[in-house]
């Protein structure tokens, strides 16, 4: 076998292996812990190492899967972001003694994106998505309070309904490509059946995206579920969506003339939704949930860019989709993460937050710089997906980058409260004891945040595009 698929063949078993016999532990939660975050620090360095030395595609299982430089640096910037969320998520899982069941479904929902990154064929993309899905839907129920069984049940039946959209708009892509191979190519050419497809695979993939007006269950889970639960689900759903979306995009926007004014238009609501909706939270969780919302509509002027229209830069869409998506996952999980230190009933309102600047400097510095990366400030790996996101329209489109560029003017408005409230508010933020772990991991986000925009992200992106 090559080098090159053997890294592979390990980096897909080491995870599914360690998922499941990691229950097995369920007594001894600290083993559990040290063998899933050592799998995903390994699988980091074979990504790694995949990336630097592939050349080309690489199939697998007569096509049914397909290794390429992009998919290889979604797998490493997903494994990135879950290695933070699962090393920071420990002091909680204590609590509710299901640590073994976190690590295990974690590794579950992480092989799923793998999976749906590198799938060549719609039986692999769908069985990946399956797995994904699933696992994702009982680690936010894992907490069994109220609001976390709440936020777990919409998410389940919301996800149901993505799932079963999803199974049509297959259906509907077999028909035109008259095969199961993704990037097959067009054998019926009837105008509305295209356009069905289309709107059946956004639709599914919007609800996992959390794209207006599918977003119906996002603020409830995300902003009600336990934050150190949410740190993990809220990078992998937005992976899954984002690789599925791209599987597609390249035949369906080349087939369909109404490719960008429906991303477009899609994009734009979703944008105002999320951050007008943030604007009027009262409660930090919320907020960050709702800014959930408005961060697909950026990802979708990516989309939007990968049209054939003229002017469209469609390796600047590409690198702003992987670049942004790691500003995402990155800084959702640590500032989920950074609620999970503070005390709050019901969630953590932003009154919960006054004075924490006094009395945890450290966590506040690093919670500031994840929501400046949020925001898209310079020279944060946050401005760097917004830049390559927004310039890939602007010859084409430029109303398009206006808005957006609008948009991201707003959110500064509701991550500025945050950052008020810790440090130019009268209070006294309660910091939990046992949150060591958390905010390590806080901390860890916000530095990468920093070193990634310095260049690595950069090179890194530019060395993966197609």
């Amino acid at each position: 076998m090559e080098p090159v698929l053997a890294l592979f063949s390990v980096v897909l078993a080491l995870p599914v292996i360690s998922a499941l016999l990691i229950p097995l532990l369920e007594k001894k939660p600290k083993i559990a812990r040290t063998i899933c975050i050592a799998i995903l620090a390994v699988n980091i360095i074979l990504l790694m190492a995949l990336l630097t030395r592939i050349k080309g595609n690489y199939s697998l299982f007569e096509g049914a899967i397909v290794v390429d430089k992009f998919s290889i640096l979604f797998a490493v910037l997903i494994t990135l972001s879950t290695l933070i969320a699962t090393y920071g998520a420990s002091p909680t899982l204590d609590t509710w003694h299901g640590g073994a069941a976190f690590y295990s479904l974690a590794l579950l929902a992480l092989t799923g994106v793998y999976a749906a990154s590198m799938s060549g064929n719609i039986l692999t993309l769908l069985s990946a998505w399956i797995l994904s899905s699933i696992a994702s839907y009982t680690v936010v129920a894992l907490a069994k309070d109220p609001l976390s069984v709440e936020g777990a049940a919409k998410y389940a039946v919301m996800g149901s309904a993505s799932s079963t959209l999803l199974f049509l708009g297959v259906t509907l892509f077999f028909a035109i490509t008259s095969g199961v191979i993704i990037n097959g190519k067009l054998v019926l050419s009837i105008e509305q059946v295209i356009l069905a497809t289309m709107v059946s695979l956004l639709a599914s993939i919007g609800f996992k995206m959390g794209v207006f007006p599918f977003q119906g269950w996002l603020p409830d889970t995300y902003g009600g579920s336990h934050p150190s639960l949410i740190a993990l689900v809220s990078g992998v759903a937005k992976c899954l969506a984002i690789v599925t979306l791209l599987k597609f995009s390249s035949l369906l926007s080349s087939a369909c003339q109404y490719w960008l004014p429906l991303i477009a238009l899609l994009s734009i609501l979703t944008m105002f939704y999320g951050n007008l909706g943030a604007l009027v939270q009262e409660s930090a969780q919320r907020l960050l949930a709702y800014s959930s919302i408005a961060h697909a509509g950026y990802l979708l002027v990516g989309f939007a860019a990968l049209s054939p229209l003229k002017g469209m830069m469609r390796d600047w869409a590409l690198a702003g989709l992987a670049i942004h998506f790691a500003a995402y996952s990155i800084g959702k999980a640590g500032a989920f993460l950074a609620l999970t230190v503070i005390h709050g009933e019901g969630g953590v309102k932003l009154e919960d937050l006054k004075g924490l600047g006094k009395a945890d400097p450290w966590l506040a510095g690093s919670f500031t710089v994840l929501l400046l990366s949020l925001m898209g400030m310079p020279p944060l790996i946050g401005f760097w997906g917004k830049l390559f996101l927004f310039a890939s329209v602007v010859f084409a489109t430029p109303w398009l980058t206006l808005i957006a560029l609008l948009n991201t003017a707003i959110s500064v408005a509701y991550y500025v409260r945050i950052i008020k409230a810790m440090y130019f508010e009268k209070g006294v933020a309660e910091v939990k004891v046992r949150g060591g772990s958390a905010r390590r991991a806080v901390i860890v986000a916000a530095i990468l945040s920093l070193v990634l925009g310095l260049g690595p992200i950069q090179l890194l992106t530019y060395m993966s595009l197609p």
